[in-house]
């Protein structure tokens, strides 16, 4: 079985996802805050495409699904940001 944290380079680098030493990193003293910094990106690189497909796409369908991940992936970094803050 493949690696997840490798990326498929078919389809080039994914944006927000956690290379092998970042998750490796992990393990550090600082766990929280860096798990934290990497969730943070993730959600950042997921809303990426989301915004794409908002303003390029067709689908009307695909047009909610986009708005939707792009309210709940923001929410989420607020929520991180905000721990991360105190």
């Amino acid at each position: 079985m493949p690696d997840p944290r490798q990326s498929d380079s078919r389809f080039g680098s994914t944006p927000g996802v956690a290379s092998p030493r970042q998750v490796d990193d992990l393990s550090a003293p600082a766990f929280d805050d860096r798990f934290a910094q990497v969730m943070i990106r993730h959600h950042q690189g997921t809303i990426a495409p989301a915004t794409n497909e908002l303003s390029a796409g067709q689908s009307t369908r695909l047009k909610t699904v986009a708005r939707d991940v792009v309210n709940a992936e923001q929410h989420q970094i607020t929520e991180l940001q905000s721990i991360r803050a105190h």
